[in-house]
């Protein structure tokens, strides 16, 4: 019965490796869209600036497309910190995810040197828990 509970405890920590997989698998992928969001932010944030330039240079009547111009650089300016921030935080989840997995593998490897050890020497694990005499 031990030895059962204990195989079924290593396929849960199986899937639960599995999972953890998905996991970081999925916040890669997530890290790398929002990488390369962060790459458009950033060239649509000098393609602003530099427009931004151009119409300073134009007649007093671009003022009006120049102001305009700096409300919308200002705004990819906010998305693109939004955007780092979210970095950030995949990060984050990424590195949690690999402590989980290596967490979910410790429990695996104890789990199987216990079903190794009752199954070499399954009065050990009957012994144990049997209740003490009192004195």
């Amino acid at each position: 019965m031990g030895t059962e509970n204990s195989a079924a405890a290593g396929e849960a920590l199986r899937a639960i490796l599995i999972s953890v997989d998905g996991v970081r698998e999925t916040a890669q992928g997530n890290q790398q869209a929002v990488q390369q969001m962060a790459a458009q932010a950033h060239a649509v944030s000098e393609a602003i600036a530099m427009a931004a330039s151009i119409s300073q240079q134009t007649a007093a009547g671009a003022q009006e497309l120049s102001a305009s111009s700096e409300e919308v650089g200002a705004a990819a300016q906010t998305v693109s910190a939004a955007v780092e921030e979210q970095t950030a935080q995949i990060e984050e989840v990424s590195a949690s995810a690999q402590h989980l997995r290596s967490l979910a593998e410790e429990m695996q490897v104890a789990t199987q040197k216990f079903i190794l050890e009752n199954r070499t020497n399954p009065q050990l694990a009957i012994n144990e828990h049997r209740p003490r005499k009192a004195a």
